[in-house]
């Protein structure tokens, strides 16, 4: 990347542009079963196939469509996950907490 590629995009970041987390095309892991809160919870592997954007109101909410479900960036950490060995261990904590 030139001075000026890396300026420029310095420039874009600092006046709100958006940096998807995930690429179309990326794969991406799912907590299968969490929507039902079941005890039968499982990582399913989800390819990411577009990154949208809807406004709602001033506000621009960014998300990505993956499995034909439309996913925030939020959710990242909380249902979806970039690898498999994260989503596990949030499978584990769910299950160890369900227990209690």
């Amino acid at each position: 990347m030139s001075c000026f590629e890396f300026r420029y995009a310095e420039h874009l970041i600092k006046n709100g542009a958006v940096l998807p987390p995930v690429d179309v095309g990326d794969n991406v892991w799912y907590i299968e079963g969490g929507y039902y809160n079941s005890m039968n919870l499982k990582p399913r592997k989800i390819e990411v196939t577009e990154i949208s954007k809807k406004k709602c109101g001033k506000n621009i909410d960014w998300a990505f469509i993956a499995n034909r479900t439309r996913y925030r960036f939020s959710s990242l950490g909380k249902v979806v996950f970039l690898n498999e060995q994260d989503c596990i261990a949030e499978i584990e904590r769910r299950k160890k907490q369900r227990l209690k």
